[in-house]
């Protein structure tokens, strides 16, 4: 058993005659809960629960290294011990926690079910036509119609609800898993940009050569002209 220790108790902050009182208090509940332990066995596992507590306020308050110190010389548990009911404090919010159960059956119940493996997802895998389909919706979301849009976003919005993500988690995982395919639509695109660009050059150019010196008849001409081939609705 151990006794009370004058030993000068320090922390790394504060006043130490202000840390000590309740440094005190402490190993009396200790020691109080250690007392219920070795004469209650059915309830055991409370009792080294809130030991377990209070040895972790009280291993917060002594500066480092002191810890084992003053458990030794100012309760009545041993160092291994209070490890132990530590172990009880911080698990017991963790794992299931009967209060009939002995100190030592609660450790290796949840040790056991840490080492269980996760339950499977029961959500659908996402595979790599699942992402090529996302990113085609997500094409869509840029269309200069509004209601093909919506339809869009809310076709992405229920096929990332259903594989448990966001939206945006669903097109970076999309993006992830075919870059290539993304990169190569953007591509596409691009280049479909510059050939629309290039052939509005032309018509530009055209413009300017066929108007340069044209008469008010052959100007009415042009422009029948491009009504008709649906460049002018004027």
């Amino acid at each position: 058993m151990h006794g009370a220790s004058s030993a000068p108790w320090s922390s790394p902050k504060g006043d130490r005659n202000e840390r000590y009182r309740p440094l005190d208090a402490l190993a009396q509940r200790i020691n109080e809960e250690q007392h219920q332990i070795e004469h209650h066995a059915k309830g055991m596992l409370l009792a080294a629960k809130a030991a377990g507590e209070a040895l972790i306020e009280a291993k917060k308050m002594l500066a480092h290294g002191q810890f084992k110190q003053w458990v030794e010389a100012n309760t009545k548990v041993s160092y291994r011990s209070a490890v132990r009911y530590m172990q009880v404090a911080k698990c017991a919010t963790h794992g299931t926690f009967d209060p009939d159960m002995g100190i030592n059956a609660f450790l290796e119940q949840y040790a056991q079910e840490r080492s269980k493996p996760a339950p499977k997802s029961n959500l659908p895998t996402f595979t790599e036509d699942d992402a090529e389909y996302a990113l085609k919706i997500a094409a869509r979301m840029d269309s200069e119609f509004e209601g093909e849009r919506e339809v869009a976003k809310a076709k992405l919005e229920k096929m990332a609800k259903d594989h448990g993500m966001t939206s945006g988690e669903l097109l970076e995982k999309a993006r992830a898993i075919q870059p290539l395919n993304h990169l190569a639509e953007a591509e596409k695109e691009l280049n479909a940009l510059r050939e629309e660009l290039a052939r509005r050059d032309r018509i530009l150019s055209d413009l300017k050569r066929r108007f340069a010196g044209a008469s008010k008849d052959e100007l009415i001409e042009i422009l029948a002209d491009l009504k008709a081939r649906g460049m002018w609705k004027g």
